[in-house]
């Protein structure tokens, strides 16, 4: 179990996994990841402070959710927007603390630093799934797929949302993850709510 413990305004707060511990009061939340720790943290000294009520935050909490933000669907699929280098370094964070296998459904955008991207996320995946479906302006997945090959990564080229969820459902790895690109985690979500 990793923890991250930090201080505001002399209350102490621990992650352990998505739960929080403040002033002696226990939260969890639906987002995973460091990141969402201090979030949560400054969610909670903020509601304190407007004297919003401790059920209220606790409710809030465990409610909230962005799409395309550590969002979790049914078989073992993720979706993290990670669309630049330090959003791939809080997935990659998290993905760290999972011995599962896993394969990353990625795509970026020519107009980011994808190859920064990819270095932080390929040595933490088992294969890749390559894409520029999603967008004129993505890179193109033959030039993703060199450097994932390059890596010593198994990579595969999707032509369409559909074809990605079948090949990284075929590789048989129990996590996957896609990111790389908003846009992509856009039309994967709606290709995985389909076939939820």
């Amino acid at each position: 179990m990793t923890r991250l413990g930090f201080f505001i305004n002399s209350g102490r707060f621990f992650l352990a996994q998505r739960a929080y511990i403040s002033y002696q009061t226990h939260f969890r939340t639906k987002m995973c990841g460091k990141h969402q720790a201090v979030n949560a943290v400054a969610a909670i000294e903020t509601l304190r402070l407007l004297n919003v009520s401790e059920e209220s935050i606790r409710f809030a909490l465990e409610n909230a959710a962005v799409p395309a933000r550590t969002e979790r669907f049914k078989n073992g699929w993720l979706i993290d927007g990670a669309h630049n280098v330090s959003g791939a370094a809080a997935v990659s964070a998290l993905l760290k603390e999972n011995a599962d296998s896993k394969t990353l459904v990625t795509g970026m955008l020519k107009t980011k630093d994808w190859e920064g991207a990819l270095k932080l996320l390929l040595p933490l995946f088992d294969s890749v799934v390559a894409a520029d479906f999603f967008s004129p302006d993505a890179v193109p997945a033959e030039k993703i797929a060199k450097i994932a090959e390059k890596a010593g990564k198994f990579c595969q080229k999707a032509a369409s949302p559909a074809e990605a969820i079948k090949l990284a459902e075929e590789t048989g790895n129990q996590l996957k993850v896609v990111c790389g690109s908003l846009y992509l985690c856009g039309v994967m979500r709606q290709e995985l709510g389909k076939q939820q």
